[in-house]
């Protein structure tokens, strides 16, 4: 048994936890680290986090969001995102990071 600390940075972190117990790696394969980030997944996730926090204004779907916020930021390695919801975290309100992931969303390429 192993416990995986979230958010797990990338998916060479990942296999390197769960090799060779659960599967082979591929000495073929391209290096774990060449691997792009999924651009649909972070749109989709950006965009939940957005409902989220725009939805009903209940503690604990707020709770939620932004703890989930909080491990797409430390994914991203995005600071900005990961002070506004730490910010959001303390009281404040979510005007701000409803802009930062607003803006992320803009700069992503249309799929």
């Amino acid at each position: 048994d192993q416990f995986l600390a979230k958010p797990i940075a990338n998916i060479a972190q990942f296999r390197a936890a769960l090799a060779p117990s659960c599967f082979a790696i591929d000495p073929s394969s391209p290096p774990l680290s060449c691997w792009a980030p999924d651009i649909g997944a972070m749109r989709d996730d950006c965009l939940l986090a957005l409902d989220l926090l725009q939805g009903p204004n209940q503690t604990d779907r707020r709770r939620y969001a932004l703890q989930f916020i909080e491990g797409l930021a430390r994914s991203l390695q995005d600071s900005a995102m990961l002070g506004a919801v730490h910010c959001a975290q303390s009281g404040a309100e979510t005007r701000q990071l409803v802009a930062i992931l607003s803006q992320r969303l803009r700069a992503q390429p249309l799929l």
